[in-house]
């Protein structure tokens, strides 16, 4: 069976686990963390991040990320440090932190006592480990905002691009109309 692909896997998780948020985001960042492949805003304020993994060596490569937290709000400077100590420190807007694997791969990976994990089996996602809660801290309003901002703009982008395929198209469309009728008109040798 084919390994399905992070889109895919993302649709499927949408699909299956939609209820449990009050928004949830492919493909995102919040503040200066590194992109989630999943972003979940449950209803009580928490935020989950799903880092969702095709392979052993890919699962193995997450280990080695780092990301950029404050060390001195008011001068803006950051320190870089590896994202997997930051999350069970608390360090991270992530409440709760979890993986979501092919069961062809999950057996294969050890997953961190800080780490939930989800499975994906014929286009199934269930939960397998369920994420330790690694803060309180909540999403504030406004970062609620900017996340649905965020997504509305990346519709109306899609959306956009959209719009000028079928402009294009109609455009080729009519150019090939012309010319197939300049050459039936004889004007053409």
């Amino acid at each position: 069976m084919a390994i399905p692909t992070v889109k895919e896997i993302q649709y499927q998780f949408y699909r299956h686990w939609l209820t449990r948020y009050e928004l949830l985001a492919p493909n995102i960042y919040l503040d200066f963390w590194s992109e989630m492949d999943l972003l979940g805003v449950r209803k009580s304020g928490y935020v989950d991040e799903i880092e969702i993994k095709v392979s052993a060596s890919d699962f193995k490569a997450d280990f080695k990320k780092t990301i950029n937290i404050f060390e001195d709000e008011r001068r803006y400077r950051y320190k870089e440090i590896p994202k997997h100590e930051a999350l069970p420190s608390g360090l991270v807007k992530c409440n709760y932190f979890s993986f979501l694997l092919p069961e062809e791969i999950a057996d294969k990976c050890e997953i961190p006592d800080y780490a939930g994990l989800f499975v994906i089996r014929n286009n199934y996602v269930r939960e397998v480990k369920r994420a330790p809660l690694l803060h309180k801290t909540k999403i504030s309003p406004r970062e609620k905002y900017n996340i649905g901002r965020k997504m509305a703009y990346r519709f109306w982008k899609r959306e956009e691009d959209d719009w000028r395929k079928e402009l294009e198209e109609i455009r080729r469309q009519k150019c090939t109309d012309n010319i197939g009728t300049v050459q039936q008109q004889g004007m053409v040798p």
